[in-house]
């Protein structure tokens, strides 16, 4: 048997830090009930919506609810916190780390050749003043589920992803969208930021 020479290691693999910080979370599904979403009838707490009402979504124009579920985060659990401003919402907005957000961006379409891409929230921590946080109180969660992959409308400016009720997580695509990890997208919007830019107002489907 030989020994490995002191002087040789074997090669380390990058630490993905964000990537690790998101594996180590417990998937949560959903976004709290406080959260304004687009509908037929204007802008709607997630909670107050049911299955049958015609949600706005990015490409798909209006669709029907198919279910709802809902579930609790306890106080002391940790979200990403987005404050009100940073990516065109009107207010602050607690999303689950894995949550996927679409930015839609000039730096995504020359490098990826993309009209716009998904990554998780978490890639999102240091843009514009967003962080990990603890909210004060307990957050009802609330999840949405439509017949196909919908991107919805939240708080004005944001649009989050809502997949079908027991539906496989995404890995690198939604149709014609890439999925960027949590690392990738990071570096994404530190070049967004770089450029003082925000995420373009998402056109709504006609």
């Amino acid at each position: 048997m030989f020994m490995q020479h002191i002087r040789q290691f074997e090669r380390a693999e990058p630490v993905r830090p964000l990537d690790t910080l998101l594996a180590r979370r417990p998937r949560r599904d959903g976004i709290p009930g406080a959260t304004l979403v687009e509908t037929v009838t204007g802008w709607r707490r997630a909670d107050s919506l049911r299955p049958g009402d015609r949600v706005a979504t990015w490409d798909g124009g209006l669709r029907e609810l198919q279910a709802l579920n809902s579930g609790r985060m306890e106080a002391g659990e940790t979200l990403v916190r987005v404050p009100g401003g940073a990516l065109d919402n009107c207010s602050e907005v607690w999303l689950h780390a894995g949550q996927l957000v679409l930015i839609r961006s000039p730096f995504a379409a020359a490098i990826l050749d993309a009209e716009a891409v998904l990554l998780p929230a978490a890639a999102l921590i240091g843009f514009g003043g967003i962080s990990l946080a603890m909210p004060a109180k307990a957050q009802n969660l609330v999840s949405l589920h439509f017949e196909a992959d919908e991107l919805i409308f939240a708080a004005s400016g944001l649009c989050l992803h809502a997949a079908p009720a027991n539906a496989a997580p995404l890995t690198c695509t939604l149709g014609y969208l890439p999925i960027l990890s949590a690392e990738r997208g990071h570096d994404l919007m530190a070049l967004i930021g770089a450029g003082a830019m925000t995420s373009a107002e998402l056109p709504r489907a006609a």
